[in-house]
């Protein structure tokens, strides 16, 4: 969960700054997220996808993408 909450903040923080260390930060901690084994039960009990869905309509591509894959892995 705390992942789930450092790739939000930094996700947050990317938006006000293109590209730069808060958009790598996010990335990182989704990177970290997908290493992660992560099941539906997980998912559902957590509420991380209810983290994520914000992520799909974020102006990076690239955060955009990792969230879309990590939802429906």
């Amino acid at each position: 969960m705390e992942l789930c909450e450092a790739a939000k903040r930094a996700a947050v923080a990317a938006m006000w700054k293109e590209g730069g260390a808060e958009e790598a930060q996010c990335l990182d901690a989704l990177d970290q997220l997908k290493n992660c084994s992560i099941t539906y039960q997980l998912l559902v009990s957590t509420q991380v996808a209810r983290h994520l869905v914000p992520m799909l309509k974020h102006p990076c591509e690239k955060i955009q993408l990792f969230a879309i894959e990590l939802i429906w892995s």
